[in-house]
């Protein structure tokens, strides 16, 4: 389990983490999202241990990932571009790190072959393309063959193939049972792999729920197409629903299939097609930040944030310099 207690983080005169609460389960890929400069990667770097918070705490399975003896078994990471050496080849880079790991070189091996790198294993760092640096980094955040992954932006360059190969792989992690913590802006990607999802909205976790869940908070779009549309269609409004005429079909808001159905049977509307379409997680997502950010123009801060702004702005804390977010 990977859990953030209260955390905050300060540079300067911006609270990039503001009291955020995550508990992330094994077992599920979870998506982490937000605006850019939400605070999504410093949050996973307060996790990571890369970066001190401010105030409260970073678990990884029950204790701050530094006191653990072996850290990289515990959690395998990719938060920034990957660190490659223009002249080492794809093997020296995990042969070197599996060293400093006191791994054997057949986990190298297996690794290289798992990340699809096989091909590319004589290739020097500044031969690689970007999506093949993208293959080694993850193959370096999975060399330890660590008990849970977080990984920020890990599709940055990958082609569709290895699209497919990376949700093989964060699928495999998590049937594992490992916690699986990914930031991404693709929205396609997340809605196919995703499990959960949390958001976090200028420093705070605004939500933390089922995927599934995120999207039925949306209006349903029900796909009809009939030859009786002018029965049908009157009668879908009256029974509250919204119509958004296309070609060929029919699109109804505000009302389920079943409810669709029903009316087109009470009205003896012949039907061609009839299902409902899944909303789009972007779609969704967007309108929830939007919705959010309104509610925090008219919402006055609460009282315990003024008593944390007081905390947090007390002399002896220490200020990071700032860092891409």
């Amino acid at each position: 389990m990977i859990e953030t207690v209260g955390l905050v983080k300060v540079r300067g005169q911006r609270r990039v983490v503001d009291d955020a609460y995550l508990k992330v389960a094994g077992g599920r890929v979870t998506a982490f999202l937000g605006p850019n400069g939400a605070g999504k990667s410093s949050t996973m770097r307060l996790i990571a241990g890369l970066d001190r918070p401010t105030a409260g705490t970073a678990l990884v399975d029950g204790r701050p990932i530094g006191s653990w003896e072996h850290p990289a078994s515990m959690l395998g990471g990719l938060l920034d571009p990957p660190a490659i050496h223009p002249r080492w080849r794809v093997h020296e880079h995990l042969r070197y790190l599996g060293a400093t790991h006191g791994l054997s070189r057949s986990r190298v091996t297996e690794v290289v072959e798992e990340c699809g790198l096989d091909g590319f294993r004589d290739r020097r760092g500044r031969e690689l393309s970007l999506g093949m640096r993208q293959r080694l980094g993850i193959a370096m955040a999975i060399l330890a063959n660590p008990a849970n992954l977080m990984l920020d932006e890990p599709a940055n360059g990958l082609d569709p193939q290895g699209m497919r190969w990376l949700r093989r792989l964060l699928r495999h992690y998590a049937e594992a049972g490992a916690v699986v913590l990914l930031s991404s802006h693709q929205m396609r990607e997340v809605q196919d792999i995703a499990d959960d999802v949390a958001v976090i909205l200028n420093g705070r976790i605004v939500t933390h729920r089922p995927i599934a869940k995120f999207l039925i908070g949306t209006d349903q779009r029900t796909v009809v197409r009939t030859p009786d549309a002018d029965r049908l269609g009157p009668a879908i409004q009256r029974a509250g629903g919204r119509i958004v005429n296309e070609p060929g079909r029919l699109v109804v808001v505000g009302l389920s299939g079943d409810q669709v159905g029903r009316l087109a049977f009470e009205h003896q509307a012949q039907l061609w097609e009839l299902h409902t379409e899944l909303a789009a997680l972007e779609d969704v997502y967007l309108d929830f930040i939007d919705s959010e950010l309104a509610a925090e123009r008219v919402v006055p801060s609460s009282p315990r944030r003024a008593l944390l702004d007081i905390h947090t702005s007390a002399p002896g804390i220490s200020h990071a310099q700032p860092a891409n977010n």
